[in-house]
């Protein structure tokens, strides 16, 4: 289920961006109108004489229409500029989430924690008072018989340990996995995929001056639709993964905030269960950041 639910929604994302990609000319490119002459680009010609097919860049549009077989136009697209700018912002988030780290123990987050363990404490009482009730009912009626207190206060001793550092333990176990995760990203070139830009020269700033120009030669429209195509899908994909890692975050942080009731579940057999689950999840979505940067690199 959940699986069909990310895929409708990446359809959905991708088809409200995507203008019907039948459409091979965007509005105000039409070989109809006058568009805004981009120029030929410098290592474009060569290309051209190297096939030998005759193909050249021209720079008029007059000229263009004489054989728009052979002749190439460079020219202004609204709709090139704006994915290339979709492009660049869906980026900067996904670099954004990879390269700033999360203030895992920031006040507003101890706060939460220290209300649940605050609970958990009075959670301790009921579970020592029910530890008491069955050591008395469970013995035997031979007054011989000694009462082995020793392990029910130990348990009770090590639960309040665990409610009391149940913040650090968890704190540092998810810190320990980002610095992990930023180690791979670092290391081993994770990041470089997050730092592809249009321009030569790669600087923020090539989002603001970012000006997409398609070529109208005929025989190459094929090319063009595949291109905005996988742009689109690059798009996509970078929210998804910057989505996850969010979620990831997210989830962690209200595993945190549970945490301090795991110590509760421990002393009773018929809900020790529920602690394995979370201790399951948590460490699920601890190794998945780490994992994410591995196989990035």
């Amino acid at each position: 289920m959940k699986k069909i639910l990310l895929i409708l929604f990446i359809l959905v994302f991708f088809f409200y961006q995507t203008p019907f990609l039948g459409n091979v000319f965007a509005q105000g490119t039409s070989t109809e109108e006058t568009p805004i002459i981009c120029g030929c680009p410098s290592e474009i010609n060569k290309i051209y004489q190297d096939r030998g097919t005759g193909e050249t860049c021209v720079t008029d549009f007059a000229t263009f229409k004489q054989d728009p077989t052979i002749n190439h136009l460079w020219v202004e697209d609204a709709e090139i500029t704006s994915q290339g700018k979709a492009d660049d912002r869906a980026r900067q988030f996904i670099y954004w989430v990879v390269t700033n780290g999360s203030i895992d123990n920031h006040p507003v987050l101890l706060k939460i924690w220290s209300t649940v363990r605050n609970v958990s404490y009075f959670f301790v009482i009921i579970v020592a008072a029910i530890m008491g009730v069955g050591m008395i009912i469970t013995q035997r009626s031979n007054f011989n018989t000694n009462i082995k207190v020793w392990p029910s206060v130990m348990k009770i001793l090590i639960i309040l340990l665990f409610i009391t550092f149940s913040a650090s333990l968890v704190i540092t176990i998810i810190q320990l996995s980002d610095i992990l995760m930023k180690f791979f990203i670092e290391n081993l070139g994770g990041k470089d995929l997050f730092n592809i830009y249009f321009a030569s020269i790669s600087q923020e700033k090539n989002y603001l001056d970012f000006v997409g120009c398609r070529d109208l030669n005929i025989r190459v429209q094929e090319a063009y639709k595949a291109e905005m195509v996988i742009l689109k899908l690059t798009n996509v994909s970078y929210y998804v993964m910057g989505g996850m890692l969010i979620l990831r975050k997210v989830l962690l942080w209200f595993l945190l905030f549970v945490s301090p009731f795991l110590a509760l579940l421990m002393p009773f057999v018929f809900i020790r269960n529920i602690g394995w689950i979370w201790i399951g999840v948590f460490f699920q979505w601890v190794f998945y950041g780490p994992l994410f940067a591995l196989f990035l690199g």
